[in-house]
């Protein structure tokens, strides 16, 4: 059935790039996918109905990257190095008042001497099960997107969107373990539309289903597995043949978002905020009465752009603060004789206790000026770009509490220059280069408890605490080519390098980017 489904879901993006194929359109070859993100906010934001918003002609990619990281400049839960092959299709097609968006991506990675990650994806739940033992983990992604919009007349549009994802990530080394995530998004969506005022909202629903198994083959003498409690705080488990070694993550998220847009003369302006709420549990995957812990989320995300415009140049500014929190339950739950059957066994809640506490703020402002050329393909770019993050947590058993707060900020700066190559190619080279630092407080605690079967971390606390608030360099570079196959029907071809090199007190960090692909 799944195999199916990807059939038909792959049949319907291919159909939509062939017919794609049949635009014309002059100056179609200077589209980029990053450059509509740019000059149609709309089209990136979770409204599916501002896909109507598109007045450029049908434009369709298809690509293939390498991207990869490897040095010492790393967290406890990244690996040594990581490489990723992908493969990519993405079209924005319309017919009459119906507006369309798909996309689909395959990524195979591979990651080495990873530790201390018992998820796919880094610190997506709160209360994970892990292991200690460095190790080769394979795994790959397959991720589907869309959205349709539709133009009932000029002052209301309707549409809807979605996103799904399905992952795989197994390890190699002792305790091997094998993941299989699921996750799947839903978002429908309004616009109503005066003269020069834009009013949308949508809703959104998103289901996370992640099941890991673990799996000792050698001598389990030595082994142990981690459940970590929350902050720094974990349960140590000695591996043996009645050891659970199996969890299952499942979550729920609720949102909302509104969006706005004003536009004047050489000015427009555009906002987003996007509230969202999740619930999610921690089972043992075998027995799905028997819950670990609860998790509740918080998350506001706004986002906020102004343009203007003059004879030679356009300005650009704008601003996202995401802010979440976080709370972590144990369920008190016991082993007991189910009431009125003999001889049968299961677990039963008592209620359930806070535990465990998070805030997180980041704060990011960026602003852009360029310089001649086209809105599509403008000659220079300049761009400043502010960022400021703050972290602050509480772990408490009482009389006991555990408090971190620590923040981190810095600043990027990039200049970019476009040329001609030839009578057919054009040429981006961009340079940056930034600096980040933070500081605060790595942890402080009141009453702390000398026995029991909880444990401190402090060489992963503070492993974490150096990565995310020391003194860091940053130098890279991007260059982009292009050269056009069809200037009439907009067929391209393109490649893309880009460079982030990180520096920090003798560790370094090399990230490199490559894509390779054809537009039309």
């Amino acid at each position: 059935m799944k195999n199916r489904s990807y059939k038909i879901i792959a049949l319907c993006l291919t159909s939509l790039i062939f017919l794609n194929l049949k635009a014309e359109n002059e100056g179609k070859s200077l589209y980029t996918f990053e450059r509509i993100a740019t000059l149609y906010p709309w089209l990136s934001s979770n409204n599916a109905a501002g896909l109507v918003f598109k007045d450029f002609r049908d434009f369709s990619q298809v690509a293939g990257r390498v991207e990869g990281y490897s040095g010492t400049d790393r967290n406890y839960n990244q690996p040594e190095m990581n490489l990723s092959l992908s493969a990519l299709t993405r079209s924005y097609v319309s017919y009459g008042d119906f507006f369309f968006y798909g996309s689909f991506n395959f990524t195979h990675f591979e990651r080495r001497n990873q530790a201390w990650l018992g998820t796919i994806y880094p610190n997506s739940v709160i209360n994970m099960m892990t292991d200690s033992i460095p190790g080769r983990i394979l795994g790959e992604s397959y991720r589907i997107s869309g959205a349709a919009g539709y133009k009932i007349n000029q002052s209301l549009a309707t549409g809807v969107g979605f996103d799904y994802e399905t992952a795989t990530a197994a390890k190699r080394t002792d305790g091997r373990n094998k993941n299989i995530l699921s996750s799947v998004e839903l978002r429908p969506s309004l616009i109503f539309q005066t003269n020069n005022l834009i009013i949308g909202a949508n809703l959104l629903y998103r289901y996370n289903a992640e099941r890991v198994e673990y799996a000792f083959l050698g001598n389990f003498s030595g082994k142990h597995l981690y459940n970590f409690q929350g902050g720094w705080m974990y349960m140590k488990e000695s591996i043996t043949t009645s050891t659970d070694l199996n969890r299952g993550y499942f979550s729920d998220s609720f949102g909302a978002a509104i969006q706005a847009s004003y536009s004047a003369d050489r000015v427009n302006l555009f906002g987003e905020l996007d509230v969202e709420y999740g619930l999610g549990n921690n089972y043992d995957d075998n027995n799905l009465l028997r819950r670990y812990s609860l998790e509740e989320g918080l998350q506001y995300n706004f986002k906020g752009r102004v343009d203007y415009n003059s004879d030679n140049l356009r300005h650009s500014f704008t601003v996202n603060a995401i802010i979440l929190e976080r709370l972590s339950y144990k369920i008190e739950n016991i082993y007991e004789p189910v009431q009125n059957e003999s001889n049968t066994w299961n677990w039963f809640e008592y209620g359930k206790t806070l535990r465990y506490y998070d805030r997180t703020e980041n704060f990011k402002g960026l602003y852009a000026v360029e310089i001649g050329g086209s809105k599509w393909n403008p000659k220079w770019r300049f761009s400043l770009t502010g960022n400021f993050g703050r972290f602050s947590s509480e772990f408490i058993v009482y009389p006991s509490k555990y408090i971190q707060d620590y923040y981190t900020g810095g600043g990027e700066i990039s200049a970019m220059r476009n040329l001609k190559a030839g009578k057919k190619s054009l040429l981006d080279i961009t340079i940056l280069g930034g600096l980040y630092k933070g500081g605060g407080e790595m942890l402080s605690e009141e009453n702390p408890f000398l026995t029991g079967n909880l444990y401190m971390s402090d060489n992963l606390l503070e492993e974490d605490f150096l990565f995310k608030t020391s003194k860091r360099y940053l130098y890279g570079g991007r260059i982009s080519y292009r050269y056009s196959l069809n200037e009439k029907k907009g067929t391209t071809l393109f490649l893309d390098a880009t460079i982030r090199q990180y520096q920090r007190k003798g560790l370094s960090k090399s990230i490199i980017s490559v894509n390779l692909g054809l537009k039309f």
